[in-house]
């Protein structure tokens, strides 16, 4: 039975000249499992506006006819906490959003595989898997016959990524029809039952997941597949990096790194280096600890005890407010997971970087390949891997020793994240120092030099990223290893 047709559907935005998204054709079965692929700006969260009746200020239907044959409609969206209230407890919002005869929140978070008294836990203390799955569990208690997700799988490691997807699995199981936007079809080919992908606003090819990674029939998706992660070839290490054997002084040392946090992800006995030109990729599941130890690496969050040492000298005793104004704070910087969050929504991006002359700030921009006259716009009027770029450019404008960066490529298409996994390893073999903290082991193996893995706050296996993912030793290494798509 259709749950939804959709034809010749097309939007525009005011100020620009093509449409958003143009002649869009597409059927949805009950109890089917689609999945939309495509670069950012191809219009695919657009889409998912568009037929939720979410459009942007100014955005308007200007063509075609979205049936939906009565069914309703519930979004779940990118960043789940977004739709989620941090002051209510998730049972509450999820009876809120309750249809008259439902089934009681507990027992749609058990459908979910949640565990017992999730229902009386606010949002926030809940990892970005059981964010995800508590989202999905309100949009299922809306009676929703058509369940739109942006993004469902987005920074999450590979094992927590898979449960969402067998969620999505039961979500089907009950009759339920599913449209997602994602980046990652690879990922998601095991629950999908097809994969249409977009270009410029269109629909340019459509087929089973299966054929779609394997036969590709459009230029455009023969080009999205190939740049896959997983099938892409691992960079080649930068000219002088330091190989085994040889004494170098790092930039940047960490000596039994802790932080003390009250139910928040602490950490405990972190030891790391970090040499000129070397990538370091940190790894483990959601909640492990990452972002809290990216955070204090960059001085923006203190830590319990330990030493951080900066080309010898101690700045882990520099609380990040005196940091914030001392000298080298120049000399570590940090680009944030959501890039979208980190610019100020009123200022333009240029305006929102370090004072550079518009030649450097044009140079900069023509290498992390972002035009530069994207600068002259707000964060909400670029796609999302334009800012991971515009990101990146104001890290860099201040010629960082180290960059630490918290997963640079999440939620990005595999072209933009070949792209900028490209620039980074420029900037490496110019010298700077990368802490790459991601959950995607592929995006490890492309880029980065050792790996270190992250379980409960504690690093437990650090070596060479070819050592540890052909040969895992700690369980949470090999959970991470089997779960890669």
């Amino acid at each position: 039975m259709s749950v939804l047709q959709v034809r010749g559907l097309t939007v525009r935005l005011p100020g620009r000249a093509a449409p958003v998204l143009e002649g869009i054709d597409l059927d949805l079965k009950q109890g089917e499992i689609v999945a939309i692929v495509g670069e950012s700006g191809a219009g695919k969260t657009m889409l998912l506006r568009s037929l939720c009746g979410a459009l942007p200020m100014g955005a308007q239907i200007v063509g075609g006819v979205v049936r939906a044959d009565g069914c309703k409609v519930a979004p779940v969206l990118q960043a789940p906490m977004a739709g989620l209230s941090p002051l209510r407890r998730t049972g509450a919002q999820i009876a809120d959003a309750a249809a008259p005869g439902g089934e009681p929140p507990a027992v749609l978070l058990d459908r979910l595989g949640l565990p017992s008294g999730t229902a009386e836990r606010f949002p926030q203390d809940l990892s970005g898997g059981m964010q995800m799955r508590v989202a999905l569990a309100r949009a299922l208690a809306t009676g929703a016959g058509l369940i739109l997700v942006d993004e469902p799988t987005a920074a999450l490691d590979g094992p927590t990524a898979r449960s969402v997807l067998e969620v999505l699995g039961v979500v089907r199981a009950l009759g339920r029809t599913v449209l997602m936007v994602t980046h990652d079809p690879a990922l998601v080919a095991g629950v999908c039952d097809r994969i249409a992908v977009m270009q410029s606003g269109r629909l340019v090819e459509t087929g089973t997941a299966q054929d779609m990674l394997a036969r590709p029939a459009h230029p455009y998706s023969v080009a999205l597949m190939g740049a896959l992660p997983g099938r892409a070839r691992r960079m080649a290490d930068a000219p002088g990096l330091v190989v085994a054997g040889q004494e170098r002084a790092p930039v940047l040392e960490l000596r039994d790194v802790a932080l003390s946090r009250d139910g928040g992800a602490g950490l405990s006995g972190i030891s790391l280096d970090l040499q000129k030109g070397e990538v370091l990729a940190v790894c483990g599941e959601s909640g492990s600890g990452k972002t809290t130890l990216a955070r204090i690496v960059a001085r923006l969050a203190p830590l319990s005890a330990g030493s951080i040492r900066l080309h010898g000298a101690e700045i882990g005793a520099i609380a990040p407010r005196r940091f914030s104004t001392d000298p080298r704070r120049s000399e570590i910087q940090m680009v944030f997971q959501d890039p979208a969050a980190s610019f100020p929504p009123w200022q333009t991006v240029g305006q929102s970087l370090p004072p550079t002359d518009p030649e450097t700030l044009a140079q900069a921009s023509l290498a992390a390949g972002l035009d530069p006259a994207l600068m002259a716009r707000r964060p909400g009027q670029l796609s999302q891997g334009q800012l991971a770029r515009a990101a990146l450019v104001r890290a860099v404008i201040v010629a960082p020793r180290v960059l630490v960066l918290d997963e640079p490529t999440a939620a990005l298409d595999a072209t933009v994240q070949a792209g900028v996994l490209q620039y980074l390893n420029e900037l490496r073999r110019g010298g700077m120092a990368l802490l790459l903290v991601t959950h995607d082991l592929h995006v490890a193996r492309i880029l980065a030099d050792r790996l270190a893995v992250l379980h409960a706050g504690r690093i437990v296996e650090t070596g060479q990223v070819a050592q540890l993912l052909s040969d895992p030793v700690h369980p949470a290494t090999r959970a991470l290893v089997a779960a890669m798509p």
